[in-house]
């Protein structure tokens, strides 16, 4: 299959050096700022423990493919005492992902990989496969998720996070920053599920999640070009996301996840019998 790879390596070093998963995940912290995390625990909570309701999620063997810069490893472990992995292909955002890992006295194991000529070890290896803002970045999308699933026990389950930029965020990251955009395919609910499907997997479950977050666009560009406007615009995206998420927190039954304003989609998935 002809897989055309989207970014390079200057592009997630770009990505990484702004990043902010050091901080961590906190899933106790109810300050509105923290909207966004709360709601991913509470989905990752409640999905985990009804699907794993006759096996102890401390026995569970979880895997990060992309795992550079990111707090989930560190969440998973700490949350669900998991047995965590996770794999990247660059070398700096292996270290960046141990340095996380340590900062949160979480131990784990972390490999320099290439997803699509993967250590036989790894394979066949593991409860949940996870990944977050992965797979876009390929084309077509069907291909990474072929290759995540390989690393699946026979009765292990894939949990797929990507940005959803056929709603507002596509048309407004395409206006700010062409070349972010078109490091992502672009991918609605259905079209996500359709990619699932053609690489042999089976939905468990999938949906949009929250209702806004502009902080999901990436603005960088700006900052180069005009330093004063950068300021101005992450103070009104700030102040936009914080009133949106209290107003989901406060009225969940109006501010409902949809495909225009998400900014992400999940898909659970699950290997074809």
């Amino acid at each position: 299959m002809n897989t055309k790879k989207k970014t390079s390596p200057s592009y997630w070093e770009n990505i990484w050096q702004n990043s902010d998963a050091i901080k961590g995940i906190d899933p106790h912290d109810n300050k509105i700022s923290n909207f966004v995390n709360r709601q991913l625990h509470l989905f990752f909570k409640d999905f985990l423990k009804s699907h794993f309701r006759d096996s102890p999620l401390n026995k569970l063997k979880l895997l990060e493919v992309g795992c550079a810069s990111s707090a989930w490893l560190a969440y998973f472990a700490k949350n669900y005492d998991m047995e965590v992995c996770g794999i990247d292909y660059s070398e700096k955002g292996c270290e960046l992902a141990e340095k996380i890992l340590e900062k949160k006295g979480v131990a784990g194991n972390i490999s320099r990989e290439d997803l699509f000529n993967p250590s036989q070890s790894l394979l066949h290896s593991f409860d949940i496969v996870f990944s977050f803002g992965l797979v876009e970045h390929f084309d077509p999308i069907n291909c990474p998720l072929s290759y995540c699933s390989k690393f699946l026990k026979n009765n292990g389950i894939m949990i797929t996070i990507i940005p959803n930029l056929k709603g507002i965020y596509g048309l407004i990251q395409k206006k700010i920053d062409i070349e972010i955009y078109n490091a992502h395919t672009p991918a609605d609910i259905m079209e996500l599920i359709r990619e699932h499907e053609k690489a042999d997997l089976e939905i468990i479950k999938s949906q949009y999640i929250i209702f806004l977050n502009l902080g999901m666009l990436n603005i960088e560009k700006i900052k180069k070009n005009s330093p004063l406007l950068w300021e101005a615009l992450k103070k009104i995206r700030g102040a936009t996301d914080m009133f949106f998420w209290f107003a989901e927190k406060k009225f969940p039954k109006i501010f409902i996840p949809n495909k225009t304003f998400s900014p992400y989609i999940i898909c659970i998935s699950k290997l074809k019998t």
